[in-house]
């Protein structure tokens, strides 16, 4: 009988162990098909489409992503909900993640109808986190929209502390046929750094706006880059390399190219 008891305190004890144990779940190679690495450093998640990309970009598992070869690609389109908007961002981050690009990748919103189909207004939303984008390579994003800050990469940080860093070397490239605010970069809320790179804003239609960088809101730092915007329908369409839409956004500047700069009046 004491055996017996002795058995049953230890399997106890042993079951007691074994539910504190912290169970960890990590990425693991190939989690998301057709790719390749481990999210890390070293291993990145390779990408060579936009659902590769979304997955990874997604995924709170994942930090380092790398985009891979030469890209041109419509967006998937998700029905919109009878209450909603249907302004959304085709990405949204939310973890800490770094985003390498090798190559020349080019995603496009087909043109639909609207009362039907959500309309992406924006490539990759940053919401309140680390977020840095470097490497040797250009991001494109074409777009449909009204009345909507389009941008290729929208910074929306609830913390300053959260920064989203651009390295020398990317190209950003926003293309809209849209009505307003057609961007390369539109800062919200939080912390941009922009220590080099390309940033260009493209309009087709007349009277809207096109600019490099749109700021509303936030803090951004501007070390170094080329900043400038084109339409390619009307020279009544207001161009800058940078647009300050708010004066109370905090804006410092160290360096770079600018073709044509708009603060507030």
């Amino acid at each position: 009988m004491q055996s017996k008891l002795k058995f049953l305190s230890m399997l106890v004890i042993v079951i007691s162990m074994m539910c504190i144990v912290p169970t960890v779940f990590a990425y693991k190679a190939g989690d998301i098909a057709g790719t390749i690495g481990i999210g890390t450093y070293e291993s990145p998640v390779r990408c060579d489409n936009f659902s590769e990309l979304k997955q990874a970009l997604e995924n709170k598992d994942i930090k380092y992503v790398r985009l891979d070869g030469t890209i041109n690609e419509m967006l998937p389109l998700t029905k919109k909900e009878s209450s909603g908007t249907g302004l959304i961002s085709a990405i949204q981050i939310r973890t800490e993640k770094h985003l390498i690009l090798n190559g020349d990748a080019t995603f496009t919103v087909p043109s639909t109808d609207v009362n039907e189909y959500n309309t992406i207004v924006n490539l990759l939303h940053v919401m309140g986190t680390n977020f840095e984008l470097l490497g040797n390579g250009s991001l494109t994003f074409r777009a449909v929209a009204t009345n909507a800050s389009n941008a290729v990469l929208y910074v929306d940080g609830a913390d300053i502390r959260m920064k989203t860093t651009i390295q020398e070397g990317v190209s950003l490239i926003g293309s809209f046929n849209t009505e307003v605010y057609g961007h390369a970069i539109w800062v919200n809320s939080g912390t941009l750094i922009i220590n080099g790179g390309t940033f260009i804003g493209e309009n087709a239609l007349n009277n809207d706006i096109a600019s490099g960088v749109g700021i509303y809101g936030g803090y951004t730092y501007i070390y170094d880059g080329e900043f400038r915007a084109y339409n390619k329908g009307s020279a009544s369409a207001k161009l800058y390399g940078v647009n300050v839409y708010d004066e109370d956004a905090y804006m410092e500047i160290r360096g770079g190219k600018f073709y044509d700069f708009k603060v507030p009046s």
